[in-house]
Parts: structure tokens; sequence; C-alpha cells
């Protein structure tokens, strides 16, 4: 940040002045991006979570809010309702079918729960961690009734 104002500030007074400046900015900007994609790149970054319900997490956010807000000891009871909240997330059932909103793919729970990917036109199921949630109950019902087309799909693809 320091390098981007001096860059900013030399280049207002004279035109290009402020190119090293910029230079080392960039850099910076690169070691984040660096961090980023070695973070995320590292195992266990990535996990399949299943869509929290919406009530849950507006009372853990409340109750957050409130705990952090708050001075007095009464803060400390809104543990409760956010205990409740949380066990809610945690406990969420995870779906079976998953569907992009394209119908590119799909994703299918296996007996030992993992979820197999298949392309569209490839016909081959391979191994790989689902990471786009679903969003709301509309995607839900689009996957509900999705269900009878991709097992025709996968029977027609199989033979």
């Amino acid at each position: 940040m320091p390098a981007e104002l001096l860059g900013l500030l030399l280049d207002a007074i004279v035109p290009g002045a402020g190119s090293p400046f910029w230079w080392v900015a960039s850099q910076g900007i690169q070691l984040i991006l660096w961090i980023a994609h070695s973070v995320s790149a590292a195992p266990g970054a990535v996990a399949l979570l299943p869509e929290m319900p919406l009530w849950s997490f507006g009372v853990a956010a409340i109750c957050l809010l409130v705990i952090a807000l708050l001075n007095t000891r009464w803060r400390w009871v809104m543990l409760i309702p956010c205990s409740v909240a949380i066990v809610a997330m945690v406990s969420a059932p995870r779906p079976d079918l998953l569907l992009t909103g394209d119908g590119q793919h799909l994703a299918v729970k296996t007996d030992k729960g993992q979820l197999r990917c298949c392309v569209r036109g490839q016909g081959t199921m391979r191994a790989q961690f689902w990471v786009r949630p679903r969003r709301s109950q509309a995607t839900l019902f689009h996957l509900m009734i999705c269900r009878v087309r991709a097992a025709m799909a996968m029977v027609a693809a199989s033979s």
C-alpha cells in the first residue's frame, strides 16, 4: 500500500515517475497471490460442506454480534442459541445428487459417501470433490426434477 500511494503521488506530479513504486507494488501483489494459491492447494483446504439452514446462519450471526458488542455478563446467554444454531449447521444433511445450473456436470453420492462427478458427453465417472454448494431451494427442486433425467442419461451412456 505505501508503494501504491507513492506511485500515485509521483505519477500525479510527473507522469511515469512512479513506475519503480508500481513495480514494488506488483511484486507485493504477486506474493499475496502466491500465498493464496499455496494455501488453497494445501491438503484439506477444500472441504465438502452441505448447505446450512438459513435460520441457523441468521441466529449464529446475531448471537455472535451480540456477544461481540455487549459488555455485560448477559451477553454470554447468547451462547445457548448460538450453540444450537452451530449444531444445526453441522448436522445439515448432505445431498445425494448435485447438478450444475447449466446441466454440464452431475455428481452422485456413492455407497462410501464420496461424490463421483460425471461430465456431460463423456459417460465416464471420475472421483472428484464437489465444491459448489447449493444456492437455494429452487436449486434443490431443480435437482429433484433432474434426478430422473440424470439417471436415464447415465443408463444411456453406459449402454
